[in-house]
C-alpha cells in the first residue's frame, strides 16, 4: 500500500471519528438540557440577575430608524449626509422595568439625537443627548442603542478617525409580531 492511499484512509477514518464524536456530543447536550430542569432555571435566574429585573423578558422589540448623521469634518463644520444614508431595523432592546412600562403599548414615537465618536474599529462612544426625546427613559434608550452601533462606512478618507457625529434616531415599540 502506498503512502497516498494510507493518507486517504487515515483522513476517512479521522472524518468518521469526528462525525461520530460530534453527533455524540450534540446528543449528550440535548439529553442534559432536556432532563435537568434546574439547569434551565439557573440560566433564567442568571439572566434575571444580570438585568436586575424580575419580569422576564426584559427586552422590548423596538422599531428603530437611524436618520442621516451630521458628521464633523476636519475644519469643525457639520456636514449632513445624503438622505439615502439611513438605516431602518427592528431590535430587541433590554430596558429597565420602568422604561418598558412607559414604552410598552403606548404607541409613542420617540425622536432624538445623540453625539457619538466613531473610532478606528468603527465602534461608537456615546457622548450624550443632543436632542432629547422629552423622556429620560427615551433618552436612555437612544444612548443604549447608539452605543451598540457599528459604522461600516466610517471612518474613511474624507472623515478619518476619530469621527465626531450627531446621529438622529426615531424609535417606537414594534407591534404586530
Amino acid at each position: 500500500m502506498d503512502a497516498s492511499n494510507r493518507r486517504e484512509q487515515h483522513r476517512k477514518s479521522a472524518r468518521r471519528i469526528f462525525r461520530w464524536s460530534l453527533a455524540l456530543a450534540v446528543g449528550l447536550h440535548v439529553i442534559v438540557f432536556l432532563t435537568v430542569p434546574g439547569l434551565r432555571t439557573s440560566v433564567v435566574a442568571a439572566f434575571r440577575d444580570q438585568t436586575g429585573d424580575p419580569d422576564l423578558p426584559s427586552a422590548l422589540p423596538l422599531d428603530l430608524f437611524f436618520g442621516p448623521p451630521a458628521i464633523e469634518n476636519a475644519s469643525g463644520e457639520l456636514l449632513l449626509e445624503p438622505p439615502e444614508r439611513i438605516l431602518h431595523t427592528d431590535r430587541l432592546v433590554s430596558l429597565p422595568a420602568t422604561c418598558r412600562a412607559i414604552i410598552k403599548g403606548s404607541g409613542t414615537v420617540m425622536r432624538g439625537s445623540v453625539s457619538l465618536t466613531v473610532g478606528p474599529e468603527r465602534f461608537t462612544d456615546v457622548h450624550g443627548i443632543v436632542e432629547s426625546t422629552g423622556f429620560p427613559c427615551g433618552d436612555g434608550t437612544l444612548e443604549r442603542v447608539a452605543g451598540d452601533l457599528w459604522y461600516r462606512w466610517l471612518p474613511n478618507d474624507e472623515f478619518p478617525a476619530p469621527v465626531q457625529l450627531i446621529q438622529p434616531m426615531v424609535f417606537q415599540e414594534k407591534t404586530g409580531l
